[in-house]
């Protein structure tokens, strides 16, 4: 039987319709699980839709792959509903592929994570495989995957006890992030400044989501996570009625996949910097300077002051 799968949905029945078919048609020898958060106070159109997502859910449980249900009563929001889920998965299972609904897996993608899964099971130093390349990401070297500290989250694979370690209240930031350790664990001053705001902001509870945490656990862990050479997973949840992803003109969105299996496996486990830092500049945004701009930039200030001065 192939790695079980767990599909997240809350108030989008034809995207999570759209998903859960094709990981049917993909995965008929796995279990599936599929977590549907409740409707939110005050939000009146969220009860039909929510409705109408369990009722997709139970007509399903017909078909040939077992379909194991959690729906919540109550809206847990985008922090604690989805920990709570990968965690009701994890309470099952050792290890585990998480698609949201808007991430529509390629055929490649379950065969992938199986064999990655089992392959780094016992490497304590990955953290979780990743499916996503819709950014484009290059790779200087000829292998299938790669290895950077940041993860991508529209269609993923883990274990249980990688997933045991995952601090969703930010704990260990806190301790810290007064410490100049917390500087080292990002590539650069440009990126701790951005994410470091960031992570702050989740730990002040600011921000209503689940990811961050996971960033900031492997960065403090100097975990790693597999990037895929090819795009495996597209997502189609760009628009109006997305939480993060509403710019329908983002190169990312419903970015196509491509054929990656067999797989080509490097030699061993590396931190790839050159991946990494096409994550932190197409994904984070943050722009990376190489030292010998970052001293010149310096410099360069420096004589401006000191031509202020003289005037």
């Amino acid at each position: 039987m192939g790695t079980p799968i767990l599909i997240l949905g809350f108030n989008r029945p034809e995207k999570l319709r759209r998903t859960l078919s094709t990981a049917i048609e993909l995965g008929e020898d796995r279990k599936i699980y599929v977590a549907i958060d409740g409707p939110r106070v005050g939000k009146v159109e969220d009860t039909a839709k929510v409705q109408r997502c369990q009722d997709l859910v139970e007509n399903c449980k017909t078909s040939r792959s077992e379909i194991i249900s959690n729906f919540s009563a109550v809206n847990r929001g985008c922090k604690d509903g989805v920990i709570n889920a990968i965690t009701w998965l994890f309470e099952n299972e050792q290890e585990g592929i998480i698609l949201e609904d808007d991430c529509m897996p390629s055929e490649h993608f379950f065969p992938y994570c199986d064999e990655l899964l089992d392959k780094y099971r016992h490497e304590y130093q990955i953290w979780m495989v990743a499916g996503d390349n819709s950014a484009d990401i290059r790779f200087r070297h000829e292998y299938s995957y790669s290895f950077a500290p940041e993860p991508l989250i529209w269609g993923w694979a883990t274990w249980r006890d990688r997933w045991a370690r995952y601090d969703g209240e930010m704990n260990d930031w806190n301790r810290i992030k007064k410490e100049s350790f917390a500087e080292r664990i990002f590539r650069d001053r440009e990126q701790y400044v951005t994410r470091s705001a960031v992570y702050d902001q989740v730990a002040n509870g600011e921000l209503d989501t689940w990811d961050y945490q996971l960033s900031a656990t492997i960065r403090i862990n100097r975990g790693l996570c597999i990037v895929p050479r090819h795009n495996l997973v597209s997502n189609i949840g760009f628009g109006e009625d997305a939480t993060h992803t509403t710019e329908t003109s983002s190169t990312r969105n419903a970015h196509p996949t491509r054929e990656i299996m067999p797989l080509y496996h490097p030699p061993c486990i590396f931190l790839d910097r050159e991946v990494e830092q096409q994550i932190i500049e197409k994904i984070q945004g943050v722009r990376y300077m190489k030292a010998w701009r970052k001293a010149a930039k310096r410099a360069r200030n420096f004589l401006v002051e000191v031509l202020k001065a003289l005037r």
